[in-house]
């Protein structure tokens, strides 16, 4: 297989790049749409027109869920890479999908099932029998129970906790610090402790 791209520039990029280079794997460039040159650390910036991505692994390395599903799709011949900081815990039975990234001291437990491009940040922790739906994004520190069931595209901000069993609907959004003590429909954004509904996403802002 070829070397990494990292696509997107920004703190999920960096992040990504110091997983992949404690894994010992080598990062080519990082890849974005608007910069044409530059440079992270040691590693070079070019715009996504100035390197051929398919003989290498791409990460998708942007934290909007919306935004990295549209480069996902747009990318069909793209080899995606899934990415594991070495320093993250993963039990066993546990099934990881194709270009999700888990970051510096996540730990998932036994028997769950994450998507496809999925983030999970740093600190965060999933326990057993927990779903978590493809294009989602597990902020720093959040805590998912076990049992529970995260539906795709969703956001949970950091330090946010899911009780045990509970549904989070699709593209909905759990705001940081939010305690989820009850089902969260579709497209909701949820905030404070308990946590309540304080408005619902409009069509242009949930990706479908």
């Amino acid at each position: 297989m070829g070397k990494f791209v990292i696509y997107g520039s920004g703190g999920q990029a960096k992040e990504i790049l110091d997983a992949l280079t404690k894994n010992d794997q080598q990062v080519l460039c990082f890849v974005d749409d608007n910069k044409f040159d530059g440079m992270i650390y040691d590693v070079s910036i070019h715009h996504i027109s100035q390197i051929s991505i398919n003989s290498n692994q791409l990460v998708v390395a942007i934290g909007d869920n919306n935004t990295r599903k549209k480069i996902v799709h747009s990318n069909t011949t793209a080899t995606f890479a899934t990415v594991i900081h070495p320093e993250a815990s993963v039990g066993t039975q546990t099934i990881i999908g194709i270009g999700t990234q888990i970051l510096q001291k996540a730990a998932i437990s036994s028997s769950v099932q994450i998507g496809t491009h999925v983030i999970v940040n740093v600190g965060a922790a999933i326990t057993h029998d927990v779903t978590v739906g493809d294009f989602s994004h597990i902020a720093v520190n959040a805590s998912i129970c076990g049992g529970a069931h995260i539906g795709e595209g969703v956001f949970i901000g950091a330090s946010a906790v899911v009780l045990p069993n509970i549904k989070i609907g699709n593209w909905s959004v759990i705001g940081a610090g939010t305690v989820v003590l009850e089902d969260v429909p579709a497209g909701a954004v949820v905030v404070g402790n308990p946590g309540r509904i304080i408005k619902y996403k409009t069509f242009e802002e949930t990706f479908i």
